[in-house]
């Protein structure tokens, strides 16, 4: 790509429209470009289509450079494809791989994505309908669909990971920035983010869930480990964990909350039901109370019973005050002065 290359620019070359560049400079493909991509159009040599319309190609599809599908349906690869530049696939078109496909730079397609193995890009994935893999999908930036993500394996992306639908892995999701889903978003283990979590459904992980800002759910928030988020943590259903739960800011359930251990909270906790900690069946009670494993720990419990466990109200680190208020606390008139 030239390096005069601008955002909205349309990219000329001699096989004729490529795509428009919303690239940065940092997704390029340093000297390379576009013009020197290898195009597959429906006259690709070794190309076969099938009565359901499907471009079929047997074998492995290894290439030097960039690479373009012009195609009006389906592509489907036999082999794995390996591409030491990008993949870019036109508007509405799709790709499906017997193995896996990798990108030494980004993969696009207009609608979906699938792969009998694993899909990597060093840079971006992206589609406008589902991204599937039978093994696992790994981005240097960031994973985007229209429709679900889903591995059999793990997701992974050092930006952020985003799906109109679902997102699912039988292994982990972790992203460096946010993970959001219109869905609900599940893991066979771990589900972390650098940012926040968001899920128009649930959000359901084997082992722990875990973000940087806050984890929100449309519907419940479960575990068999720990919840922890920097910021706060809300379910329009139950929050259940096998573990702790801990935020930073405040926790609120429209259901329940349960917590085989601790639960805390920096400020409040709400909940529209009962609200449970140290429930853990493999610890004694005797065991959990002298670990302190049984307290519900926050500034203020705004609403909820305390089915199982201690409540312990924590004195704030910081409190804005009226002079009236620190007068009446006091028992004594308090002038304002300003500091030496």
């Amino acid at each position: 790509m030239g390096a005069g290359c601008r955002e909205g620019q349309t990219l000329r070359c001699n096989v004729g429209i490529v795509k428009r560049c919303n690239m940065t400079l940092t997704d390029r493909e340093g000297e390379q470009k576009m013009s020197e991509a290898l195009k597959i159009t429906s006259n690709f040599e070794g190309l076969t289509r099938a009565s359901n319309g499907d471009y079929i190609l047997e074998g492995d599809l290894r290439v030097d450079r960039s690479l373009v599908v012009d195609l009006d349906d389906r592509l489907i690869i036999r082999g794995v494809v390996i591409v030491k530049g990008s993949i870019f696939i036109e508007a509405g078109g799709s790709i499906k791989t017997g193995s896996f496909i990798k990108a030494d730079s980004f993969i696009e397609a207009g609608s979906f994505i699938e792969a009998g193995g694993s899909i990597e890009a060093d840079s971006f994935i992206k589609a406008g309908g589902f991204i599937k893999a039978d093994i696992s999908i790994e981005a240097g930036g960031s994973i985007e669909a229209g429709g679900f993500i889903k591995a059999d394996s793990f997701i992974e992306a050092d930006s952020f990971i985003k799906a109109g639908s679902s997102i699912e892995a039988g292994s982990f999701i972790e992203a460096g920035s946010f993970i959001k889903a219109g869905g609900s978003i599940e893991a066979g283990s771990s589900i972390e983010a650098g940012s926040f979590i968001e899920a128009g459904g649930s959000i359901e992980a084997d082992i722990s869930i875990k973000a940087g800002g806050s984890i929100e759910a449309g519907g419940f928030i479960k575990t068999g480990g720990f919840i922890e988020a920097d910021s706060s943590i809300k379910a329009d259903n139950f929050i259940e964990a096998g573990g702790f739960i801990k935020a930073d800011i405040s926790i609120e359930a429209g259901y329940g909350i349960t917590a085989a251990l601790g639960i805390t909270a920096r400020a409040w906790i709400s909940a529209e039901y009962r609200i449970l900690a140290g429930v853990a069946a493999w610890r004694s009670k005797g065991d959990i109370a002298h670990h302190s494993h049984d307290l519900i720990r926050c500034e203020e419990l705004r609403s909820g019973e305390i089915a199982f466990g201690r409540l312990e109200i924590t004195k704030p680190k910081t409190k804005e005050l009226t002079v009236a208020q620190i007068s009446e606390a006091l028992g004594y008139d308090v002038k304002v002065v300003k500091d030496a």
